[in-house]
This record gives structure tokens, sequence and C-alpha cells, in this order.
């Protein structure tokens, strides 16, 4: 399934392989598909910036590489997240979108007021609450949630929150796309 064309984002993980950027949430393999390729075949399939593209940084000294490709796509409905600290002051300063993260065990995000959003993530369980929500909200930031069930938590309650919240800027990343499109509309 294409999930651009599905009318769903995408989050890639992506880290090098040698000289190139490559797909892959582990080391890579000379079969790990392209960055530019994919975006190649967003274009052919006439991507028109509406699929949010969410880039896990998975290795160090990217960020030039990865503006790169992005601006040769004129891709804009995009943000990088996950990368270590050092190298999100270095995406930062490359000029790329970043989200830096709020979970509980980071309750004070790095370089906050440069971020375009919050990756909030809650890896034992939901730690916020809707006022911690709208603080996010009242700051300008877009929200990206990490959906329970990619800690092996059910998604229930925090679906229910959410879908009552209801805002413009709130990304969902989940393995259970279908379902989210049902359940939120």
């Amino acid at each position: 399934m294409n999930a651009h064309i599905e009318g769903f984002g995408v989050e890639l993980d992506l880290r090098d392989r040698g000289s190139q950027i490559v797909i892959s949430h582990d080391i890579p393999t000379k079969g790990s598909e392209l960055f530019d390729s994919y975006l190649n075949e967003l274009k052919e399939n006439h991507y028109n910036n509406n699929t949010t593209i969410a880039i896990n940084i998975k290795a160090d000294g990217l960020s030039r590489k990865i503006k790169k490709i992005i601006n040769e796509y004129n891709i804009s409905n995009y943000f990088t997240f996950d990368m270590s600290n050092p190298e999100m002051l270095r995406y930062n300063n490359a000029g790329v979108i970043f989200f830096t993260r709020l979970s509980e065990y980071e309750m004070s995000p790095v370089l906050e007021k440069e971020a375009m959003g919050i990756w909030l993530d809650a890896f034992n369980k939901e730690w916020y609450s809707i006022e911690d929500i709208n603080l996010i909200v009242a700051s300008g930031k877009r929200i990206c949630f990490v959906s329970p069930e990619l800690h092996g938590r059910v998604f229930n309650k925090q679906w229910a929150m959410l879908k009552d919240m209801r805002h413009d800027d709130f990304l969902l990343c989940t393995d259970q796309a279908i379902k989210a499109k049902g359940f939120f509309g």
C-alpha cells in the first residue's frame, strides 16, 4: 500500500550506507531503499506535499545530505526527529525542520523554542494531560503523538482523548492507520 495515495503520512527511518542516505531501521543492507529513490517514486505518483513525511534519524552526520535531498524534491511537509542532541543543533543550524521529544524521561525538550513541533512519547503510560497538550498547542507547536501500541500497550484511552480534543496540527504515529482513519473519521 502506498501510504500517500491512501491519504496517510509516512514515517521513515534514515541512516547512511556508504555515501548514500537509505531507509532502514536497523543496520542497512545492500537492499535498503535509497531515500532519494523513495522521494522520486512519490514524485512520479503525483505527491503534492499533502503527505506528511516524518523522518526518524538513526545516524549522525546526515543533516546536510538530507536537507539537499529534501530541497531537490521540493518537499515541504516533513519533519525530522529522534536524532542525538548535538545532531539536533546541527539540523537546526542547517535549516532542517525538526521536532523535539517530550516524554516521561525527557521533561525538558532540547531546543524547544527552535523546534517546529513536539514528538510526544509515552513509553510506559500516558503521563500527559489535556492541560499539558493545550500548553503545547498554545506555544504554537505541532504535536505528533506516538500511539501506545508502538510500545506494546492498547491505544483506546489515548485515541479517545485525542478525538475529543480534535486539532488540525495533531499528528499520530501508529501501526494501526486503517483503524485510526475509521476512528477519527
